[in-house]
């Protein structure tokens, strides 16, 4: 499988959007649709090093191939990393970020409030 494909289905797998991801590793959205095309390969270990802590891979599975252990499922960050990457982001990237965090909030509790006018 590709560097890129791996991206791609990475980020499928937990259900993020291109600007999600772009916005949490700290680059364009054009550039990360760039690798996950293989239109350009990812070199940079910086972001190779927050996309493996993002997707929970080995930065190694995402440069040479390495197979994911045992096709573990995927787990969220834990808080404390989620809370690193966002200190390390640049403040564009911080809005961008709490942007987000609000709508996934505000369709949670509209869900919630739906769910409870239909019960």
């Amino acid at each position: 499988m590709t560097q890129g494909m791996k991206l791609y289905c990475l980020r499928n797998r937990l259900d993020l959007s291109a600007m999600q991801v772009a916005s949490i590793v700290g680059i364009d959205r054009s550039t990360l649709y760039r690798y996950e095309r293989d239109e350009v390969p990812c070199r940079n270990p910086d972001v190779l090093r927050r996309l493996s802590r993002l997707y929970q891979v080995t930065e190694r599975y995402l440069e040479e191939g390495e197979e994911i252990p045992g096709g573990e499922s995927l787990k969220p960050l834990p808080e404390n990393e989620i809370l690193h990457l966002y200190r390390e982001a640049d403040l564009r990237n911080q809005i961008r970020v709490s942007g987000i965090l609000r709508d996934q909030h505000g369709k949670s509790n509209e869900a919630e409030k739906n769910h409870l006018n239909h019960s």
